[in-house]
Formats: C-alpha cells, structure tokens, sequence
C-alpha cells in the first residue's frame, strides 16, 4: 500500500516484455494510481482511513516506547492556551522533509514548532543545497548546515534502540494539545503526479488537528472525495490545486510561515473556529471501520477483466 514510483514500473515493463508477457495482464496494487503505463495499476484509497479507523478504537494503550499512547478527545478542547504553532513528525529521510525543515530554520520557526526529525542526511551539504532546487531557487549553504547538525531531533524515541522501527500507531496526546496545526510531511511529494494519502494524513483526523499537507498533488481533492472536510478559508489550501512542484512547494512554505508568524492568541482563535471541521472530520473517520478496503480492489480488479 506504499505509492508506486514510475521508476519501478519502466523495470517491471521491461523485465515482462522481455519474457514476451502481455502487459494488460499484470496487476499491481499500491497506494496510488499510475496512468502512464500499459500496466494495470489499482490504488485504494480506503485502506489507511480503514486501519486509522480501528485504531482509533484501541486507545488508550502502552505502546512500544513505554508510555501511555492516547488520542484527542471532544472533552480535550477546553479552551486552553496552548504553547506551540505547529506539530510536525518526521522519521524515514525523505527529501521534502529535508526542504521543510531547513525552510523552518531559515524562517526562524523551529521555537514554534513540536518537531521530530530522526534520520540524518546522507548527502554532503553541496548535494544537499544543489537537490533542494527541486524545491526553491535558493537554499543558503549555512541553513542547510546548520539543520543537519540539529539532526536527529528526538520526542519520544531518546530510549529507543531501534530509532525508526517502531509502530507508526503509538500517538502521544500531549504532542497535539501543546500545538494547533500539524504539518504532515507525506511519503512523496515530488516523484509522483497522483495522489497518495498513509497514516501521516489520517492522524490528524484522529487526533482534533488541522493540518498542511506536504504531499502529492490531489491528495486534498482525494480526502474530499471520501466525505472529510479540510481547512480553507482558515487555512490556504492554494497548494493543493498547484500541479508544478517547486510552486507548489512555494506555497506551502508561504502559508507556513504565515501561519508560525501569527500570536498565539490568533491561531488559537483559528483553531476554534475549525471545531466543528475538526470534530466532522474525527466522527467522519469512524465509519470507515465498516468499509472494507479490499472488498473495493477486488472490485476494481472485477471491473477490469469484464
């Protein structure tokens, strides 16, 4: 249920064609939906609202890093000042993660922000700034040195022999009731022109936040499809209809920071009026424990072949 990249189609294309196999007769099944291909790719867009779903039923629990793992109830919103703008997780090294938080840095925004970022870059510092035009015409070398030597940025993992092998269900609610809005750093952003929604999406949902959705082109208009509500005006969502990725990336950051320069007392006010966007979007997600994400591909896999 990971997205597909076109990379790993072109090599499965040619592995098959040179066994002289119709490629109408493969099928592949991923988290995203790929047009540019002979190849029978066939996304769900369920499966990951589906398991959050019943997820969200096993809370509380005593997760792998030993703490009690909780979620963000109606009776949590209390009212209450909270201390920081932005909740942002970031665990495997992706590149538009690298880009989101040296954009942090250079904004001066990380003070803002309940920010985990756990794998180190594997890049010199001169890649690094020439990959990050894929991004912005512009990365200073010093910002971009000085994020990686913050690197890693831990929350809850300091006991942790494995750093990035935990279960991704393990939610601490103090991360989402010190903070109004998430900045959900998806599994891509750049290679791929099709929408792709894990967990990362859905987390918010369970946990009363609103977020900005670093991620595929689409991925806004997918949740739409399947009832959820997002966060425009409140939130400018501009982005999420910007096909070329280096705007849109642009616009994401522009309303990031925006937002990180607000007072406390404005997103806060922000965060209140999207209550009953918030608490739609939480009941909304609990119907998809009835729905059965692959009953949906075997009938699109039925469709296909009649």
């Amino acid at each position: 249920h990971d997205p597909i990249m076109m990379e790993t189609i072109t090599k499965i294309e040619t592995y098959f064609r040179s066994i002289n196999i119709n490629l109408k007769n493969i099928i592949i099944i991923a988290g995203n939906y790929q047009k540019n291909t002979r190849l029978n790719v066939i996304e769900s867009s369920t499966f990951f609202a589906h398991e959050s779903a019943k997820e969200m039923m096993n809370f509380p629990f005593v997760g792998s890093l030993g703490y009690e793992a909780d979620i963000v109830r109606e009776t949590d919103l209390d009212g209450s000042l909270r201390s920081k703008h932005f909740l942002s997780l970031n665990r495997a090294s992706r590149p538009h993660r690298y880009y989101l938080l040296y954009e942090l840095v250079r904004l001066n925004l990380l003070d803002k922000c309940v920010l985990s970022f756990i794998s180190p870059a594997h890049r010199p510092v001169h890649e690094m700034q020439r990959y990050m035009k894929l991004y912005c015409d512009d990365m200073p070398i010093d910002v971009i040195k000085t994020a990686n030597d913050m690197i890693p940025i831990e929350l809850d993992t300091k006991q942790a022999n494995d750093k990035t092998g935990f279960p991704s269900n393990q939610t601490n609610k103090d991360w989402y009731t010190s903070s109004y809005i998430s900045i959900v750093s998806e599994t891509d952003f750049i290679h791929n022109d099709y929408p792709f929604n894990s967990e990362k999406t859905f987390r918010p949902f369970v946990n009363l936040h609103p977020f900005i959705h670093f991620g595929n082109v689409g991925a806004i208009q997918l949740l739409h499809k399947l009832g959820f509500k997002t966060f425009a005006p409140y939130i400018d969502e501009s982005y999420a209809y910007e096909d070329n990725k280096k705007k849109r990336a642009q616009l994401l950051i522009k309303e990031v920071n925006r937002l990180g320069n607000m007072s406390l007392d404005e997103i806060h006010n922000l965060y209140y009026n999207l209550k009953d966007v918030l608490l739609h979007n939480q009941n909304h997600l609990k119907t998809f424990i009835d729905v059965n994400p692959y009953v949906e591909l075997f009938e699109k896999i039925e469709r296909i072949y009649n």
